[in-house]
């Protein structure tokens, strides 16, 4: 799989492989950037209606009424519009359900696999065709793990592991493929079926090809 230039506008937070699929790990971002919309309009509607409210006279009972009904249907487009932000605003519910699980220092299987995550997707969106300074940032990334890597005892596996098996960072393939052989061992000591390292891109980058991602 080869990435190729981006046809969608320069600041465009999507980029398109061949298949124009878009940057998966920029989708969320997008969401949560929409969702300001709402919020924003809503103030600003706020302050339209008071400045825009017709005053009170006493010439006829009319007014008053035509005053009521405004007012009665301005709280029922409140009231939908309250609902429709409601139904359209997942993100925000599991931002508070991860925020709510976030509050206490990680363990060895979750700081595991948060660590596991970022290292994946990194090697998926990893340049096919990585500057002299891209290969060394990944080297210095992968060789900085056992030195800093707060589980000790995987710290000093790994300080094993690598120099039998030196990362390699010429494409995204390769070191997605490199990535998914380092998993496999740690798996195959912790007693954990092996991942196909042939559908890395799929699990860590595009997404089923059932959509079940989508």
């Amino acid at each position: 799989m080869t990435e190729q230039e981006s046809t969608h506008p320069e600041g465009s937070i999507f980029k398109t492989d061949g298949s124009s699929k878009p940057c998966r790990a920029c989708a969320d971002f997008k969401t949560w950037m929409k969702l300001g919309g709402p919020t924003s309009s809503k103030t600003n509607n706020s302050k339209q209606s008071q400045e825009e409210k017709p005053k009170e006279t006493n010439n006829t009972k009319d007014n008053i009424v035509n005053i009521d009904s405004k007012a009665d249907t301005s709280s029922k487009e409140k009231t939908s519009e309250t609902k429709r932000e409601n139904i359209e605003s997942p993100v925000l519910d599991l931002a508070v359900r991860d925020q709510k699980a976030a509050i206490c220092p990680p363990d060895s299987l979750e700081l595991g696999s948060a660590t596991w995550t970022f290292l994946h997707s990194v090697a998926a969106y990893y340049p096919d065709n990585p500057t002299d300074q891209h290969k060394q940032d990944a080297l210095n990334l992968i060789n900085s793990l056992p030195r800093l890597y707060p589980c000790a005892p995987c710290a000093e596996d790994l300080a094993v592991d690598l120099p039998n098996h030196p990362p390699q960072v010429e494409n995204s393939k390769q070191f997605s493929e490199w990535m998914c052989r380092l998993h496999n061992r740690v798996n195959v000591k912790l007693g954990k079926p092996e991942f196909d390292c042939s559908k890395v891109f799929l699990r860590w980058r595009y997404g089923w090809e059932d959509g079940s991602c989508d």
